[in-house]
């Protein structure tokens, strides 16, 4: 598995198709495709994205910002259902690259907003060197702290 930049058309890529559980996360936070395309554009532009790729194929789109205080990094995430088959080393890779997207941003902590219900969520954050933080309803904060 490796990252790139991501651009349009991995985006599109992407968003064509979404898994199931991307689709349930969005309708947890109140979200469309469209809001999530504002924010993915605006990461691109940035350089702020990266396309997850899986044996050549594009498998999930993955976007940072800092937030409004500066203090931490926010993310936003896409995948097909690929990304979530036993085979793809989606785990593995996280917990790599998010500690290099930390790197490169002055780690900073990393606060990802999960809406899954999956029973594993807890499990694949926590592996990935995540915390739990707050459950609100049917969201998940995680945080990846500074090293």
């Amino acid at each position: 598995m490796e990252a790139k930049p991501s651009s349009l058309a991995d985006f599109r890529a992407v968003s064509r198709n979404l898994s199931v559980r991307t689709h349930e996360e969005m309708k947890f936070a109140d979200v469309t495709l469209a809001d999530v395309k504002e924010a993915i554009k605006a990461a691109i532009k940035a350089g702020c994205a990266a396309t997850l790729v899986h044996n050549g194929a594009n498998v999930a789109l993955m976007a940072w910002e800092e937030t409004a205080e500066g203090e931490a990094l926010a993310t936003t995430f896409l995948a097909t259902d690929r990304f979530y088959e036993p085979d793809v080393p989606s785990v593995r890779f996280g917990r790599r690259y998010m500690r290099q997207i930390q790197a490169e941003a002055g780690n900073l902590p990393v606060v990802s907003y999960c809406y899954s219900p999956h029973p594993k969520v807890e499990r694949w954050y926590r592996l990935m060197g995540y915390r739990l933080i707050k459950v609100e309803g049917p969201c998940k904060v995680f945080v990846l702290p500074a090293r």
